[in-house]
Formats: structure tokens, C-alpha cells, sequence
């Protein structure tokens, strides 16, 4: 905005921006320079927009879960903004899916079972053995997959 001096009174008008980003977004060049089309982007397309594009990427972090391999390999498909919430993140993840699936399970259990304290009990021993723990993992997913 700048302030101009219109009959004799002070007004704050505002410019409009526009710009225009020429870059390679995506990572590749697949596409010649010459041959790219042109996109509008705004607030509302972007996320039409960025599922056009169809965007991944992929790389590999540290192993901190704890299961076995020293790398985890990981590759997300962006497809609005919602998908780089954290939830929507681990989704992605095969190892952090079962996590969650199994956090909701226990959150599941937790309503009604949760006020019995040897039910409690025998829950947190359980968790607390890996070998259990993959043993309900693997219930969860055949569950799933019978319904």
C-alpha cells in the first residue's frame, strides 16, 4: 500500500501483486522449458492444483521404532496441504500406520474396559513385550481385512 493525495485527502491505496514463478517444483525435468504450460495458482485451486502435479518424494531416515533396520524408507504422495498434517504423514508410513491403528485400538479398549485395573494391567504388561505387541499388530490387520 502506498498513501496518495487524492482532493487534497490522504488515502492508503493498495497495489495489486502479481507474480510469476518460473521453476522446476517438482524435481524433474521432464518437460522442456518451451513446452510448460503456464498455471494460475490462487487460495482457491492450490490444492486442485498440487493434485495435478501429483508430487512425491521419497528418502530414507533413521530407524528410531525399533524394527530391526538402521534405515526406513519413506515415500509420500502430496496431493493438497491437508496431507502434510501429521496424522496424514504417518498414514503414509507403513510402520507408523501400525503404530496408530494400534493407538487406536487402545484408545478403542481404554472407554470401557479402561476403569477395571487388572484389565488395565494386563494391557500395559502386554504392550510392554514386543513379541505381544507384534501378536496384536497382526489380530488388528486380520480384523481389518475380515470386515
Amino acid at each position: 500500500t502506498y498513501k496518495a493525495k487524492t482532493n487534497g485527502q490522504n488515502e492508503d491505496v493498495e497495489l495489486p501483486l502479481k507474480l510469476m514463478v518460473m521453476a522446476n517444483l517438482k524435481g524433474k525435468n521432464e518437460t522442456p522449458l518451451e513446452e510448460r504450460e503456464i498455471l494460475q495458482i490462487n487460495k482457491i485451486n492450490f490444492d486442485q492444483v498440487m493434485r495435478k502435479l501429483n508430487i512425491t518424494t521419497s528418502f530414507s531416515v533413521k530407524n528410531t521404532l525399533g524394527t530391526g533396520a538402521e534405515e526406513l524408507d519413506v515415500k509420500l504422495n502430496i496431493a493438497s496441504m491437508k496431507d502434510f498434517s501429521p496424522d496424514s504423514l504417518a498414514k503414509q508410513i507403513p510402520e507408523l500406520n501400525k503404530l496408530l491403528q494400534l493407538r487406536e485400538a487402545l484408545m478403542a479398549l481404554k472407554g470401557p474396559m479402561g476403569n477395571i485395573p487388572d484389565f488395565r494391567k494386563a494391557v500395559l504388561e502386554a504392550l510392554k513385550n514386543e513379541k505381544t505387541k507384534e501378536k496384536l499388530l497382526l489380530e488388528i490387520k486380520q480384523e481389518e481385512q475380515g470386515n
